[in-house]
């Protein structure tokens, strides 16, 4: 098998010579090189080979080759999704934070919410955010629709490309640290061997995030240190801020595609609220340990990182408030994607301002506050680390596994 998955690895090797002509190669060639330099950031014990792959849909995963070996194929949708997609917030800059309200979202709740808002509507997304979270698109489809947009959203130049850059760096290096995540903390032996696979399961890709989230923070300070010159606190709260920002992309990006299949509620995956709260909680984790002795660093850097999400939220608020009544507004991050799981009966009373914030009396335990789903989050993390011990404490790793 595991010969099998290195040369389904090569064969999926992007050729850049198939590439449409109007295709950035600039991303590209920038890309190839960060991917390249992310083996620094993974333990010695073992190798893995990052590179862009011919595929265009979005989901990743590792392909092992041996015990110390593996590839982790980034597919080129992912990035030109990644791409597109900063480009439409970009042109949200410096809209001022605010909450919209979607009528769908509204739709069934109890008699006090105005009526207004529960109007049936059509149950469709607003392009570009259709395209975006369009996986089943073929091949010659995707190329066709993507080539319509690069006309429709002006490519970024100077400091603003360089900040895209990052955007996109950073949040490809998280999926590669959440995908190293589950293999460097054996997941697949801790999931084979738990008595509930499934609830294991939804506990590994929770201490996945985690994981990732502290390796993102650590390597991308440790980044900034290493080039010789002075850091200032500015420097470290922009960089706080940017990997906050492109963990939000990146989420946002996943769920347009995770809202055509995932119950949030009992699948494999987490609310979209729910994991960015663990990753900026191990980020603050390790802001706390590195500027132990100056926490007034480490609480910039905190009220930085906010201010990313903040960032996002507002912006991505404003576009798809421009794309008309009648929409699903699944990427917000700080709602679910519906309520179907949550009965009318019990849902007392819905917040009209924003759930990133509301505190817990606000209206019945059941409703989805990023509070509560960053709760049960954390404790599912801690519940799947203590199974985790278990198994690994009667299943040691050989010698020349990797140790996590």
């Amino acid at each position: 098998m595991n010969e099998n998955n290195r040369a389904m690895f090569e064969g999926l090797r992007l050729d850049r010579n198939s590439l449409p002509a109007w295709v950035d190669s600039r991303l590209l060639d920038r890309l190839t090189q960060h991917l390249r330099s992310l083996h620094e950031w993974l333990p010695a014990s073992h190798s893995i080979n990052v590179c862009i792959t011919s595929p265009t849909g979005i989901r990743m995963t590792f392909l092992p080759f041996s015990e110390q070996s593996s590839g982790c194929p980034v597919p080129i949708g992912l990035v030109m999704r990644l791409d597109l997609l900063t480009r439409v917030l970009e042109r949200e800059n410096g809209v001022i934070a605010g909450h919209i309200i979607d009528t769908d979202y509204y739709e069934g709740l109890p008699d006090d919410i105005p009526s207004e808002l529960k109007k049936k509507n059509a149950k469709r997304l607003p392009e570009p955010f259709a395209t975006l979270g369009g996986s089943a698109l073929s091949h010659d489809e995707f190329w066709t629709r993507f080539a319509q947009l690069d006309g429709e959203y002006s490519r970024l130049e100077g400091a603003a490309r360089e900040i895209q850059d990052g955007y996109i760096r950073y949040a490809i290096a998280f999926c590669v640290l959440h995908e190293a995540s589950h293999l460097l903390r054996r997941h697949p032996l801790v999931i084979e061997k738990a008595p509930d696979p499934l609830d294991a399961r939804r506990g590994a890709e929770v201490d996945a995030d985690f994981r990732a989230g502290a390796m993102l923070a650590t390597h991308a300070l440790n980044e900034l240190f290493s080039k010789g010159e002075e850091v200032r606190v500015r420097h470290i709260c922009a960089t706080l801020e940017n990997l906050t920002y492109a963990v939000c992309l990146i989420l946002g990006l996943f769920d347009l595609g995770h809202a055509a299949f995932c119950d949030f509620l009992h699948g494999e995956y987490r609310h979209p609220s729910a994991r960015l709260g663990l990753v900026t909680k191990a980020m603050s984790m390790h802001l706390e340990q590195r500027f132990a002795k100056d926490r007034d660093i480490a609480i910039a850097a905190v009220k930085a990182s906010a201010g990313g999400a903040s960032d996002y939220l507002s912006r991505m608020d404003s576009a798809w408030a421009k794309s008309g009544p009648g929409t699903k507004r699944p990427t917000s991050i700080y709602i679910p994607a519906s309520l179907d799981w949550f009965p009318a009966e019990k849902v007392n009373k819905m917040p009209l301002g924003s759930l990133f914030t509301s505190p817990d009396f606000f209206g019945s335990p059941e409703i989805p506050t990023f509070r509560r789903v960053y709760r049960e989050a954390m404790d599912r993390y801690e519940k799947f680390n203590d199974l985790r011990d278990k198994i690994l404490k009667d299943n040691p790793p050989r010698a020349q596994e990797p140790l996590s």
